[in-house]
């Protein structure tokens, strides 16, 4: 959510531009998976028999040049790598959607939903070993989707249930857990969480992000945050747009993921 999101909230000012993030279209299930299915892109290891399943959910600005490599790597460890577009099958512009004027993070949680339910239904795919990793606006949508467990997000009129099922982690790169998240009290499910954060952050700050996993580890939740010293949001990914990308932070965070992976997906060589 942007700041002027809040601002207009808070102070009654320019919330008409906002409407169409607080008036939120709801779909069936059915009509909601025709949407997106055309859009979620699965790579296949090489090995025999169901595969491990990662789900990579991206941030407001949609798929990058950051996706594949990403998908990639995961692939190439022995999981089914599984990606999902939220921006393309709207005709959304992603400016709009960092902005906070559509598709809030609690919105999205109906799209997270169908590609849960679509990776457990793929024959290539273990359906009891799933990890979702998120970024940003995705790792939001991630963590509501924990918050409401088997509630319906506000997209959907309808579901087959078992919302969660088979996800045994989640990795939340910079999330956004500021003024208005539903998950602000914690969630129900016992999911082992990593959340990765940048000291440096202004477009998600850290801080509320680590109340919260501080709250929930004290509540007796796998949850471990780690806070990467001097490094702002996206430290990543090595795109133009990253001004504070650093390779030995982002090296130490990956092998962070690839360890929580094999620790809940088990190891492939």
């Amino acid at each position: 959510m942007s700041l002027g999101l809040v601002l207009a909230l808070s102070t009654g000012g320019t919330w008409w531009y906002y409407k169409d993030a607080i008036h939120v279209e709801q779909r069936s299930f059915a009509d909601l998976r025709d949407l997106l299915e055309p859009n979620i892109e699965f790579y296949l290891p090489e090995r025999e028999g169901p595969a491990p399943a990662v789900i990579f959910v991206h941030g407001c600005g949609g798929l990058s040049p950051a996706t594949e490599p990403r998908a990639r790597t995961a692939q190439a460890l022995g999981y089914v790598a599984v990606v999902q577009d939220s921006i393309t099958p709207r005709g959304l512009d992603w400016p709009d959607v960092c902005d906070g004027r559509v598709l809030q993070g609690a919105e999205r949680v109906g799209d997270l939903l169908v590609t849960l339910q679509v990776t457990r239904e793929h024959p290539a795919v273990d359906p009891e070993k799933i990890v979702v990793v998120a970024y940003s606006h995705g790792a939001w949508t991630a963590l509501e989707a924990f918050a409401l467990d088997e509630a319906l997000p506000s997209s959907l009129a309808d579901s087959p249930g078992h919302h969660l099922a088979g996800v045994e982690g989640l990795v939340a790169w910079y999330p956004y857990c500021g003024w208005g998240v539903g998950f602000s009290e914690g969630w129900a499910p016992e999911i082992p969480t990593l959340v990765l954060l940048a000291e440096k952050d202004e477009i998600t700050e850290p801080g509320p992000c680590a109340d919260i996993a501080a709250r929930q580890a004290d509540a007796g939740h796998q949850i471990r945050t780690i806070t990467y010293p001097g490094v702002s949001h996206g430290f990543d990914r090595n795109e133009d747009w990253v001004k504070l990308y650093d390779p030995v932070m982002a090296k130490r965070a990956l092998s962070e993921q690839a360890s929580f992976l094999k620790q809940h997906l088990g190891s492939y060589p």
